[in-house]
């Protein structure tokens, strides 16, 4: 479930400094307190900023971190104990971020992720954790998770701290950290995500490392839709995992889901599509941060399939061999991602762009992987994997052509 992106481009514009400001008393803030943290948006210089139109997040500056809830939701109570798993409700998301993110930064975050439940289905509990690169407002953040009920409930917290403060481990808040400190350093971006959907404890958790293009200085050329790509792409994998309820291991739920090629691209198909089009009719923030590499979706798709064919060239395979640690699905040789987002434009084109959310995962637990795959679209898994070869042989221009529509952005 993890997602990583790297890029070479280096338009590195500032580094970005901790938030200086001082913040709320160490008391929870009541509600029409943190209105007018959002309706007045405060800056690092401690001066009062006021915006046109009122924000869908409603952000708070804690001692320990920034929390944002939406503005049109109620909070779930984290000490409830109903399983809301694979229900949609009216509760909204809970977002933390690392002190040294800005209070409007936290709310890029929390309002993309608002929308993309807007428009899936706002499933619950979903909390999103979003990383810095300073060392200790990361340790502050892993102790605002660990603190939380479901994790103590299900964790020790000892064991949580340590985990989450380890560098070294892929899971970790602190590794999240030293990726977009990593990146800074040497010039070249970095980043990572990943969703720890638990249904063990029947929650949705998301972790990200730092995400450049939601910066108040944007940095590497990042753009709001690649900010909002990483937002939307963990989402969906909630969306994913809230259709299968059975309260079974993790190794069977992964294999419930299919081929790392189906679920890893499915989310990345719709985590470039879907943005795009909602910036497109103004529900999500379109304001161009970094106008000139605001890439079109045919673009950003064309760069994926071009990906797609030097990795199967390399590997001499295909989507059959994009598991983890197979020879087209690891280290560089790892199609699984750009692969599966054209398999699913692929199957999109063909069959119809509602029959994934409309028809496959309604029937996925009931029928299982594979037949819920011959259910959909009509043919055995096997005879797509020639088919979807055949594909791949022909003019770029026939290949382009299958993807939707969409208005240029700029």
């Amino acid at each position: 479930m993890r997602l990583m992106r790297t890029s070479t481009r280096l338009g590195i514009v500032a580094v970005v400094s901790i938030l200086s400001t001082c913040g709320p008393s160490a008391d929870v803030p009541t509600t029409e307190e943190i209105a007018v943290t959002v309706v007045s948006v405060t800056v690092e210089s401690g001066d009062v900023v006021a915006v046109d139109e009122p924000h869908t997040a409603l952000c708070s500056r804690e001692p320990s971190h920034i929390h944002c809830i939406s503005q049109t939701r109620s909070r779930l109570d984290p000490v409830l104990t109903s399983d809301f798993w694979g229900k949609q409700t009216e509760y909204s998301a809970d977002v933390y971020c690392a002190l040294d993110l800005t209070i409007t930064e936290c709310e890029r975050y929390s309002e993309a992720l608002f929308v993309a439940s807007d428009h899936w289905g706002n499933y619950s509990p979903v909390s999103l954790y979003a990383v810095g690169t300073d060392r200790d407002a990361a340790l502050e953040l892993v102790d605002v998770l660990c603190d939380q009920p479901s994790r103590r409930k299900n964790q020790r917290y000892k064991y949580c701290v340590e985990l989450h403060s380890d560098a070294s481990h892929p899971q970790a808040i602190e590794y999240l950290r030293s990726v977009g400190s990593r990146a800074i350093e040497s010039a070249y971006a970095e980043w990572e995500g990943y969703c720890n959907c638990n249904r063990g404890w029947s929650t949705f958790e998301i972790f990200m490392s730092v995400n450049w293009g939601y910066l108040d200085e944007p940095m590497f050329g990042e753009s709001l839709a690649d900010a909002h790509e990483h937002i939307f792409h963990e989402y969906f994998h909630v969306v994913q995992n809230s259709h299968l309820s059975s309260p079974e291991k993790w190794e069977m739920r992964k294999a419930a889901l299919g081929p790392r090629w189906f679920h890893e691209g499915a989310a990345m198909y719709m985590s470039l599509l879907i943005p795009r089009e909602l910036m497109e009719s103004h529900k999500l923030d379109s304001s161009l941060l970094h106008p000139d590499t605001q890439s079109p979706f045919a673009v950003a798709m064309a760069h994926r399939l071009k990906n797609t064919k030097r990795i199967f060239g390399a590997c001499k395979g295909g989507l059959l061999d994009t598991n983890n640690n197979e020879k087209c699905g690891s280290g560089d040789l790892n199609a699984a991602y750009s692969g599966g987002a054209w398999a699913h434009a692929y199957l999109a084109h063909k069959h119809g762009a509602d029959r994934l959310l409309e028809v496959f995962y309604p029937n996925l637990e009931e029928m299982g992987f594979e037949e819920a795959f011959i259910y959909t679209y009509g043919q055995e898994l096997m005879d797509f994997y020639i088919e979807f070869d055949e594909f791949l042989q022909l003019p770029l221009d026939d290949q382009l052509a299958i993807l939707p529509e969409q208005e240029d952005s700029h």
